[in-house]
């Protein structure tokens, strides 16, 4: 699964969309979703960052020497529709940036005017409680290079929410390519771990290895049904 086109839904009302920040060059923005509406979308965004005192660097900087894994980008309320698909390049929320999880303690280390544009959308998927949750263990791969990351499929409830930076795969397998975790059900407790080692197939990576080095996020509770 990757980019989707998506009608807006009927009845799509502006909301509150809280996402992860990850990534430091390029910046990605990750939809903290749920299985009812308005939250009830996966979707991940390469993004720019800009406004008033380089709210990037602030970032980047800030990210380097807290050590925090979790930062969150507050939106002012959007419709989340809006970012669904090629559309969606180009446009513009504006928010702040968060250390931590914004609903969880989180310290704002921007002001409120931070904005943040749409480059790329790279994978996007509708949620529904109603769906069945796969069986196999699958993540889409963010980013290329010295950063990327694997970010787990989620499908139906419960399920998890769970970024996990790794080891760069060839450059001949693209941003977005979702893999299978080879010999591994879809449960949190068999994610992929720091340190661990583990065999993917599927949109030409077959045979190819992952290694976690360091875990961004993991939510539970949030998809829970």
């Amino acid at each position: 699964m990757g980019m989707a086109n998506h009608p807006h839904p009927a009845g799509d009302v502006a909301a509150v969309h809280g996402m992860l920040i990850f990534g430091t060059g390029p910046i990605y923005l990750g939809h903290l979703p749920m299985f009812h509406p308005p939250h009830d979308h996966q979707l991940v965004l390469e993004v720019e960052l800009a406004g008033p005192g380089d709210p990037a660097a602030t970032y980047v900087k800030d990210r380097a020497q807290s050590g925090e894994p979790v930062y969150t980008w507050v939106p002012k309320p959007f419709v989340l529709s809006t970012l669904f698909g090629s559309a969606a390049v180009g446009r513009e929320m504006q928010g702040t940036i968060v250390r931590g999880h914004f609903e969880r303690g989180g310290k704002p280390i921007t002001r409120n005017d931070v904005r943040a544009v749409v480059r790329r959308v790279i994978h996007a998927h509708p949620l529904a409680a109603t769906d069945p949750r796969a069986r196999d263990l699958s993540y889409f791969i963010v980013g290329t290079g010295a950063e990327a990351f694997a970010v787990h499929v989620i499908t139906g409830p419960p399920d998890f929410d769970h970024v996990i930076r790794v080891n760069s795969l060839p450059a001949s397998i693209p941003s977005s390519t979702t893999v299978v975790v080879q010999g591994r059900g879809n449960d949190s407790t068999q994610r992929i771990g720091r340190g661990e080692r583990v065999s993917v197939t599927g949109d030409g990576a077959a045979g190819h290895t992952l290694e976690g080095l360091e875990e961004i996020y993991l939510e539970l509770g949030d998809l829970s049904e």
